[in-house]
């Protein structure tokens, strides 16, 4: 498995969904998705580009986009959903692309429910540095606003989207970092098919005519063992 980055290539104006490679590991630093598990392996992409990643356990599920519905536990338990799908990405990607997108999410570390209303707009295409290197991203900040029975309020989130390893690789969430933010430790893509193994022969019949049988030769084999 390849465990550096891939280096910044000559820039795309604008970025189509391609989903990461079946096999692929992405380790982060925090919790990615409010989620306290740290290293993920792709493990089943559907035809229609959404995702399945596994980390301990945990699981996680990404829609078309590459936004998460559900993460839950290694005991079958809801973590985190968001219906239809937290609405962080939408493509394709380009500078001044904006959506509007409302949604309904649920958080089992305070058994929260609540109606959201995001704005999106990409911001910018630069090169963003994390730990696992430097990578092209397109920014894309996000203003949320909550609502829970008569309370309301916004926060406010910044996403670094890499397409050259088809996930965000920064978040930073301005008002609950602790539970939110992340950002890309390592990556490595899908390790590469395994070959058959060579059939080696160990001993060749020189040729020639087969011996004669002779019968009072002893037996090499019990005839059952045949």
């Amino acid at each position: 498995m390849i465990a550096v980055a891939p280096a910044p290539t000559a820039w795309a104006q604008e970025a189509e969904y391609v989903p990461p490679p079946l096999g692929a590991t992405f380790d982060y630093a925090g919790r990615l998705f409010g989620v306290d598990c740290t290293a993920w392996t792709i493990v089943d992409v559907a035809n229609d580009g959404a995702v399945r990643a596994e980390c301990a356990g945990h699981r996680l599920a990404l829609d078309a986009n590459g936004n998460p519905r559900t993460a839950s536990d290694p005991r079958g338990r809801t973590l985190v959903e968001f219906k239809p799908a937290a609405p962080g990405l939408r493509f394709p990607l380009t500078t001044g692309a904006h959506w509007r997108q409302t949604y309904t999410a649920f958080t089992a570390f305070n058994n929260l429910v609540w109606d959201g209303e995001a704005r999106c707009r990409v911001e910018d295409h630069e090169v963003v540095q994390v730990p696992a290197g430097k990578f092209d991203a397109f920014r894309i900040e996000c203003e949320d606003q909550w609502k829970v029975g008569p309370k309301s309020g916004y926060t406010h989130v910044t996403r670094w989207y890499a397409p050259a390893v088809a996930a965000v690789v920064r978040q930073i969430h301005r008002e609950d970092p602790m539970r939110w933010n992340f950002e890309l430790v390592h990556y490595a893509s899908a390790p590469p098919p395994m070959k058959a193994p060579a059939l080696r022969i160990e001993a060749i019949p020189t040729p020639g005519p087969r011996p004669s049988y002779d019968p009072a030769a002893p037996d090499i084999l019990d005839p059952d063992e045949y």
